[in-house]
């Protein structure tokens, strides 16, 4: 009996390997200049975020700190960056630098991308 050789799966992880390597390589591009506009209007909303004082201050909207009072990505990807950042940072203090964090968050746009490439591919194997 042949034995079949499932050579799409291969192909999708090697093809979604390669992509994220190539997402990878130069990850730090500009060496922490923040020289991207959107990247840099993302990390100054990003750090203005803090927990509220009040349960009163939490469910102000107007003023409370966890409105970024910039939604042009939507809210995601701004909560998920501080909540990362401040995950990272009882390991390491550093990383709640305006540099660090753009790494963190070049790091989550290249697993999305990755996640991307998956979804696409598995798109395209459930039509054919």
């Amino acid at each position: 009996m042949k034995s079949i050789v499932r050579w799409r799966p291969m192909a999708l992880f090697a093809i979604a390997l390669l992509g994220l390597a190539l997402r990878l390589y130069g990850l730090n591009w500009d060496q922490g200049n923040s020289f991207h506009p959107d990247e840099r209007q993302i990390l100054f909303h990003v750090t203005a975020l803090s927990w509220p004082n009040s349960l009163a201050q939490f469910l102000d909207p107007v003023n409370s700190p966890l409105n970024p009072h910039f939604f042009a990505y939507g809210s995601f990807p701004l909560y998920l960056l501080a909540t990362a950042g401040n995950i990272l940072a009882h390991f390491n203090p550093n990383v709640t630098t305006l540099a660090n964090l753009t790494l963190v968050g070049r790091v989550f746009s290249t697993i999305f991308d990755g996640g991307t490439i998956l979804y696409s591919a598995w798109l395209c194997g459930s039509t054919v």
